[in-house]
């Protein structure tokens, strides 16, 4: 018994050396693997090797980072990706965007008419767009009906205090209608209602609306 304890003898500081190299190794080896299926998905889709009509990017090899951990230094492989555009990524599914349609109800008075989830991204891009469109073309009285919007975001939010403020600089004006539920709520917890005028109806918004010409005039008279 004596010689067989002198013949097996365990090193515990090896066995923690091993296991934690091998610990190190396993970290490694799942981070570089999550990096490298990431370049794959969207909105990156960088795959490897040959190109496809859906790639919308390229890879061009990796560069290396290092990363201290508790079980020791990892080296991470991050892709290099080349080409990549810019997007504006909702927070809409696809086939949920925003829908939206514009009508004049009376000379001088646009409605531009909301229905779904307005949200950050192209739903707001796509206001932007139709403000800036209609202060070229000087229909600059505004309203938006919101009476079939669902949920608006804090983006969503300051897009509608964006319109009212380029509209007001360019001598128009914007009201709302139709806000309710969780839009409404929004719009009264963020002081919205004290600064834009909220109505009912689109009906109701469009009485009296001062025309975006009689607010320039009235501008140049004080001046």
């Amino acid at each position: 018994m004596e010689k067989l304890s002198q013949v097996i003898q365990i090193d515990e500081g090896k066995i923690q050396t091993h296991l934690g190299e091998v610990v190190r190794s396993t970290v490694e080896e799942t981070l570089n693997a999550m990096l490298d299926a990431e370049a794959d998905r969207p909105p990156c889709r960088a795959e490897r090797y040959e190109p496809t009509d859906t790639r919308q990017n390229t890879r061009a090899g990796t560069y290396q980072r290092q990363l201290h951990t508790k079980v020791g230094e990892v080296t991470l492989q991050v892709p290099k990706l080349c080409t990549l555009p810019l997007e504006a990524v909702s927070s809409n599914p696809p086939g949920a965007e925003m829908r939206f349609s514009k009508k004049q109800i009376e000379p001088g008075i646009v409605v531009l008419e909301m229905a779904g989830r307005f949200l950050m991204g192209p739903d707001c891009q796509q206001v932007d767009r139709e403000i800036e469109a209609h202060i070229v073309r000087d229909q600059k009285s505004i309203i938006f009906d919101l009476s079939a919007v669902e949920h608006v975001d804090s983006a969503a939010v300051g897009q509608i205090v964006k319109c009212y403020s380029k509209l007001k600089k360019s001598g128009g004006r914007l009201r709302l209608a139709g806000a309710s539920g969780m839009v409404e709520g929004a719009l009264k917890l963020t002081q919205v209602h004290k600064v834009i005028e909220i109505y009912p109806t689109v009906q109701e918004a469009a009485k009296n609306f001062p025309r975006a010409s009689s607010a320039v005039s009235a501008k140049n008279s004080n001046s």
